[in-house]
């Protein structure tokens, strides 16, 4: 099924590092067809919910930026779905912002995606992780080469460029209601134009509705 990513520009000072439960928890409040306990079942398809970018001042928290972005991944027939978010007013884990007018875009063409954070359950362990993710991408069909995302191959969601940890395993986690989530990020490499748009479609992982397992073309900034 044809997937999309719906944009839609917030107003906003600051938001939490670790968003991506509240911020599910607050859409599905406005759009309860995104909730877990229906299953899903009046959406089209899978849904994930991107990270939201800023740039990182300290105490976990972001600034927002003129380039901060409240962003679905979805398929095309559940645009209309989330339209209703538009003009409304969310409180992320104290954090609140307003959702202003979306804009839709297909997805991009590259060879190297990126994701900033894949969780896979049972696999915490960086070699046993990153097998994991090539045996998924396999069962996928999907020919490309995977790696562990490092602090010298990109810019975290926190917006961080200090250098430091350069060159280790980018190891990140989510937490859910007081539980921690271990998990990685994830870059690969060498993918045909079929496969980068079918990662992209699929994602890797699971809870993709709180940000993981979400692929997105890299930026210069993030490549080696």
């Amino acid at each position: 099924m044809p997937m999309l990513d719906l944009f839609f520009q917030i107003q906003g000072t600051t938001f939490p590092v670790d968003h991506g439960y509240p911020l599910y928890s607050a859409i599905s409040k406005i759009c309860p067809a995104l909730h877990a306990n229906n299953g899903g079942a009046e959406l089209k398809g899978s849904v994930g919910i991107h990270p939201v970018h800023g740039r990182y001042i300290g105490n976990r928290q972001l600034a927002l930026t003129d380039q901060s972005r409240l962003a679905v991944r979805i398929p095309h027939e559940d645009i209309v779905k989330f339209m209703i978010l538009a003009g409304k007013r969310i409180c992320v884990d104290g954090h609140w912002i307003r959702i202003g007018i979306p804009s839709p875009f297909l997805f991009s063409v590259s060879s190297a995606l990126i994701s900033h954070l894949v969780v896979i359950k049972g696999y915490m362990e960086e070699d046993r992780f990153l097998q994991a993710v090539r045996d998924q991408l396999e069962k996928l069909e999907i020919k490309g080469n995977a790696c562990i995302g490092t602090r010298k191959t990109e810019i975290s969601v926190e917006g961080r460029q200090d250098g430091a940890g350069k060159g280790q395993p980018l190891r990140r986690t989510l937490n859910i209601k007081g539980r921690e989530i271990v998990g990685f990020s994830v870059i690969v490499e060498k993918l045909s134009p079929e496969g980068s748009i079918q990662l992209q479609e699929r994602g890797i992982g699971g809870r993709r509705r709180f940000g993981c397992g979400i692929f997105t073309p890299m930026m210069q900034e993030d490549k080696p």
